[in-house]
């Protein structure tokens, strides 16, 4: 799926990326340094074992 970047926040071990997907924000930690703009789309993918979703209130959402 394409992703757009919103904010490129380097730290000093990796990258915190700011994407938006179909309007829902999310955040992707990564140690790619790949040159990023704002606006720019990238492709992410979801390997549901990786994945942790929490509710409105900061509930982690147990998977089905």
């Amino acid at each position: 799926m394409a992703a757009s970047v919103d904010l490129v926040e380097p730290t000093g071990f990796g990258i915190i990326l700011h994407l938006s997907l179909h309007g829902l924000a999310f955040k992707v930690f990564t140690l790619d340094r790949a040159a990023l703009s704002l606006r720019e789309n990238v492709h992410v993918s979801f390997p549901a074992q990786h994945l942790h979703v929490f509710d409105d209130a900061g509930v982690r959402c147990e998977p089905r």
